[in-house]
């Protein structure tokens, strides 16, 4: 049997990744992480205007 090792049109930006949870765990946790720092950065950014006075 035979695989195919290559990117398919339309597939090129969903790789499949095989990790142990313990590893997924870390990696959603830290994802959560990032996206929730992102917002706080957006809304401080919305309401003060700067980030040299964010805390």
């Amino acid at each position: 049997m035979g695989r195919w090792f290559g990117y398919r049109p339309g597939y090129e930006d969903l790789p499949r990744i095989f990790m142990p949870e313990e590893r997924r765990r870390w990696f959603t946790h830290l994802a959560t992480v990032e996206a929730e720092m992102r917002r706080e950065i957006d809304r401080h950014l919305t309401e003060r205007g700067t980030l040299s006075i964010w805390r």
